[in-house]
Formats: C-alpha cells, structure tokens, sequence
C-alpha cells in the first residue's frame, strides 16, 4: 500500500498530458457541433475548461498534481489510507465518465485513449487495496470528496481563468512580430481569429457588418452567407471589399486588414464542404441546391497587419 499511494499522481499525470495536448485545438474544431447536440454542456465547458489556452489548462493541471502530490506525502506520512482511497476513487470513476462522454457524443475527446489505457493499472490498483476498506468508508469518504472538488472547482478556475489572461497579456502581446509578413501568416491568423468586419458600398454609402469567416487556403480568403442578406447583392453590384480581422491581447491586439475584390463561387464541391463545416445550415432547410446559399471569396488582393507598435511605421504589404 506504501508503494502504490505513489501511482496515483504519476497515472494522472500521463492521463492529462492527452488533454493538454489536445484540448484547445479539439474545442476549436469542435466548438460549434457540440453547441449544436449539447448546448447546455457547451456553455459550461467554453466559460471554463474550454475557455483557457494551452498554457491556462497545462496551469491547472500543474496545480491538481501538485495537490494529489500533497494527498500522497500525507498519507505516506500520517498513514491515513482512507483519504488517498477517496481521492483515488473519484480519480478512478472519471476515467469511465471520459469513456462514457466519447460515446454520448461518437467523437474522439481529449483524454479518451489515456482514460482506456489508465483503467487498467487501476483496476489492478483498486483489486490490490480495496480489501482494507469498508463499503461504507469507501462510499462516505468519496462523497466527501467529491463535495470537497465542487466546492473547490469554481475558486480553482477562476483563478486558472485570470493566471492565463494574465499569461497572455504578459507574452503573447511581446512575441507576435508582424514584420516580414507572408501570405501564410494571413491564412493562418483568419483561420484561427474568424469573427471578422466586411465592407461595403451601397450606392454612395459604405457599409460594415460583423461576418463569421469560413476558411482560407492558398487560393483566397472564403466566406459564406445568405442571399437573403444585403450584402452580397452590394457586391454584386461593386465587388470591391476589405475584412477586417482581430485578435485580442492585452489593452492593444493585432489587426490584419485584406482588400480585393470578391469572386462569387457556384462550385458544388464547395457548397458540399459549408454544409459539412456549418451543419446548422441545413437544420435551417439549406442544401447544395439551394439558392439561398451564397459562397464567395477573396482570391487576389493585399493585406497588412497593424500593432499599436508599428502604428508610424510604413504599412508592409502583402501582395496574394
């Protein structure tokens, strides 16, 4: 029993390297389906866990370890067995809720294929030690422990939630160097930061509107829309555009302005991938044949990032 306590925050560890690994990228890809199937569970998991950048989350963990590392020393040390065995069952019974949450939704999460390969050395673990329990102690000191999480886990994150802002306006902010810009930075900072505004001329009027972005690639910038909306008919009309895309950080973020002007897509191919990217669309009775499905793109143009510290410097244009 000695030995074993110690396997507890070495099994976690190597269990959270998965959702370290992958839990931003995984809730950015799939951000939108699970609003969609789960929109209760979504909001819960976006202003939390979801909300936190790789950094904010391998911070968190970082701090659960060190808390089972406390668990343990004092267990070993005081012999105090029954409170190692609560914390270790509720440890145990989250590996199943992670099987069982892959299975609800039929996707891969972070923390699936540890949470499998972790059940085994626990399962052993459990069969090793749970002899020198009661049922009654098991039951009653997990519960106590899972109180003890739930009142704990809202002070945790929110001061999770403030370390990674803190984080970011401390690093992120200083590192990003927009000079000797290329095309695959633009790509790259539209694809990851695709709330955007898009202008338009009406007549004599300019007009703007915030836009969901849909992708870019080699070949242009993408957006979708309907044609229920004004704008693209203004374009129809003036195909000249610029988007403005931003990403915050700290007081100031980074800008990157593209202007061009738009080429309007009838590529079933393409209709066939929005569907597929924005399944809300044919919840709203849309499909590859429909008209109301408007699809253009940005193909040729320039773009240049803005920073508060290259504000008096000459603009650095992006020809694509």
């Amino acid at each position: 029993m000695v030995t074993l306590i110690w396997f507890l925050p070495i099994i976690f560890i190597f269990h959270d390297f998965e959702e370290i690994i992958f839990m931003h990228s995984w809730v950015e890809r799939n951000e939108g389906h699970i609003l969609e199937k789960y929109p209760n569970l979504a909001k819960r998991i976006m202003s939390s866990t979801g909300a936190l950048s790789t950094a904010g989350f391998a911070f968190s963990v970082f701090m659960l370890f060190l808390f089972l590392c406390a668990v343990t020393a004092f267990v070993f040390f005081t012999g105090y067995y029954i409170v190692w065995m609560s914390v270790f069952m509720i440890f145990y019974l989250h590996l199943f809720v992670h099987v069982g949450q892959a299975i609800i939704i039929r996707k891969y999460i972070p923390a699936l294929v540890t949470s499998i390969i972790a059940i085994v050395p626990c399962t052993l673990i459990f069969l090793k030690v749970s002899h020198l329990f009661s049922i009654s102690e098991i039951v009653i000191g997990s519960a106590i422990a899972v109180a003890a999480g739930v009142i704990l886990f809202i002070p945790l994150i929110n001061f999770t939630l403030r370390f990674d802002k803190w984080l970011i306006r401390t690093t992120h902010s200083k590192h990003l160097n927009i000079n000797n810009m290329t095309l695959q930075d633009c790509i790259k900072f539209t694809n990851e930061n695709p709330i955007c505004y898009l202008a338009t001329v009406e007549n004599d009027q300019p007009r703007v509107r915030a836009l969901g972005f849909w992708f870019a690639d080699e070949t242009g910038f993408y957006f979708q829309t309907g044609s229920i909306k004004e704008f693209p008919h203004q374009l129809e009309q003036n195909p000249k555009t610029e988007a403005c895309f931003y990403k915050h950080e700290g007081a100031i973020g980074t800008m990157l302005r593209i202007a061009g002007e738009v080429e309007f897509i009838n590529d079933r191919a393409l209709k066939e991938k929005v569907l597929e990217d924005r399944p809300f669309l044919k919840n709203m009775g849309i499909n590859a044949d429909s008209q109301k499905l408007v699809l253009f793109r940005i193909p040729h143009g320039e773009a240049h990032f803005w920073k508060m510290e290259n504000n008096l410097k000459p603009k650095e244009i992006i020809k694509f």
